[in-house]
């Protein structure tokens, strides 16, 4: 465990797996979704290591929790969730997640949540699973109508350091063939970005961190073409090996550390690989990477 403990634990989706048996029964109908994932819920909040980061409420050096979602926990493998066969089940699925890990945005309908952990930060948490549909739709959307207005008026508030947490990458040189990156709904993104360098402009800032992709980066966006004032930081998966389907793999063990000073972020990735292991400080007033 870090020392001290730290502040908060953003979970970032893929918290638990289904095995690909589950997934194809839940495919075929034969058992709901329900049945496979509640008990790889909770054996992730009962696992010893889990409650020792995390504590107990009430406790003085409690480590407060708040998590998104993203197919694993939703349900299968690379799914849009507003699409058959999963409009099915995904009110159970949402509200199994909500059960298990809602953390610090208490009693809520929707993955997607808010709050401001520290003055002048606002925490925002997407949800990238339960709206998406597929990207060559002709009403292709990510997120849906009322997450994206949502989203829009959370850049929008008051807070100079906004925290973007989702499931998917943004996609740009994430992973080679990315199929998941909020670059494949180019509409949406182009919106999202417009947001980011008007706020940007006014002198606040953002950071988006994300998971999925089983490696940990750092990828500062205002150095491609899009020109977009946006640095993301990548970190996945704590408990995933290097080759999934080999148990002999190593495991990598991925997780990243933010330290949020008054000047600058302090941004830590550590793993059981070479390739994982970065770090980066960002100056908040000139939002320059070293």
């Amino acid at each position: 465990m870090e020392r001290p403990r730290p502040d908060w634990l953003l979970l970032l989706g893929d918290n638990v797996y289904l095995r690909k048996r589950h997934e194809r029964a839940v495919y075929g109908g034969k058992v709901s979704a329900r049945s496979v994932l509640t008990p790889e819920y909770a054996r992730l909040v009962t696992d010893p290591s889990f409650r020792a980061l995390v504590g107990t409420p009430g406790m003085e050096t409690e480590t407060r929790l708040l998590a998104t979602w993203d197919d694993h926990d939703f349900g299968g493998d690379d799914v849009n969730g507003a699409e058959e066969p999963h409009l099915g089940y995904r009110d159970d699925t949402r509200a199994l997640f909500l059960e298990y890990l809602s953390g610090a945005g208490g009693a809520r309908r929707e993955v997607y949540c808010s709050l401001s952990p520290a003055p002048g930060v606002r925490l925002i948490m997407t949800d990238v699973r339960y709206y998406r549909t597929d990207p060559d739709a002709s009403d292709a959307t990510l997120l849906g109508p009322a997450q994206e207005a949502w989203l829009l008026n959370e850049l929008a508030r008051p807070e100079p350091l906004k925290i973007v947490c989702s499931g998917s990458c943004l996609g740009p040189s994430a992973k080679k063939k990315y199929q998941q990156g909020w670059d494949r709904y180019p509409a949406w993104l182009q919106v999202f970005r417009e947001a980011v360098m008007r706020h940007h402009q006014a002198g606040k800032r953002h950071l988006f961190l994300a998971g999925d992709i089983h490696r940990n980066k750092i990828l500062d966006h205002a150095g491609t073409a899009a020109g977009f004032p946006l640095l993301e930081v990548i970190s996945s998966g704590a408990c995933r090996r290097r080759k999934n389907w080999n148990p002999f793999s190593p495991a990598l063990q991925n997780y990243g550390v933010l330290d949020v000073g008054e000047t600058s972020i302090e941004i830590r990735l550590t793993g059981n690989l070479k390739r994982d292991r970065r770090v980066a400080s960002v100056r908040l007033d000139s939002w320059t990477v070293a």
